[in-house]
């Protein structure tokens, strides 16, 4: 994502376009860590000021983000990701045994995983209305604004003030 964020000033797209092509359709693993992808690609668009690269991989970004529902959705509708997949190395949620000994790489509902997800359904469903798909647009609209609700309500920890990362097994 941050690739995207920082390229999308270059004046030649073709880089980021083929970047982006790159990570769907030419061998890329936009699930092996989380990758705001579908966020980044519209914010490309918006930039250059031309969504069609976007709109054509709206089928790989609708298909990349329900992979990610299969295998990282909680039943009560939050994503979890593991540590060091998540750019936090292994300190945002390890845990300390008795013995002292930290158990590390521990999978959990975080912040940042949903915030991703969240930036990436409403691009989604930005992406949909500009391609004439309603249902679409509504489905991933619906899915951002439960996501939102979800992270403020149970991810926020008013004591400290700030989201907090909370073990999957709470």
């Amino acid at each position: 994502g941050h690739h995207f964020r920082e390229g999308r000033w270059i004046r030649d797209r073709t880089y980021l376009d083929d970047y982006a092509v790159f990570w769907f359709r030419r061998g890329g693993e936009p699930r092996r860590y989380s990758f705001w992808a579908a966020d980044s690609i519209y914010r490309h668009a918006l930039v250059v000021g031309d969504f069609s690269r976007a709109v054509d991989l709206l089928p790989d970004l609708v298909a990349n983000y329900e992979a990610w529902e299969e295998a990282r959705l909680e039943p009560d509708g939050l994503f979890w990701q593991i540590d060091d997949r998540d750019g936090m190395e292994f300190s945002a949620s390890g845990r300390i045994l008795n013995g002292g000994e930290r158990i590390v790489g521990m999978a959990a509902i975080r912040p940042t995983i949903n915030s991703y997800m969240y930036g990436d359904a409403r691009a989604i469903a930005t992406l949909a209305q500009l391609a004439g798909q309603a249902e679409t647009a509504a489905l991933f609209q619906a899915k951002a604004d439960t996501l939102k609700a979800l992270v403020q309500g149970r991810l926020w920890n008013d004591s400290l003030g700030f989201f907090t990362v909370m073990p999957r097994d709470y």
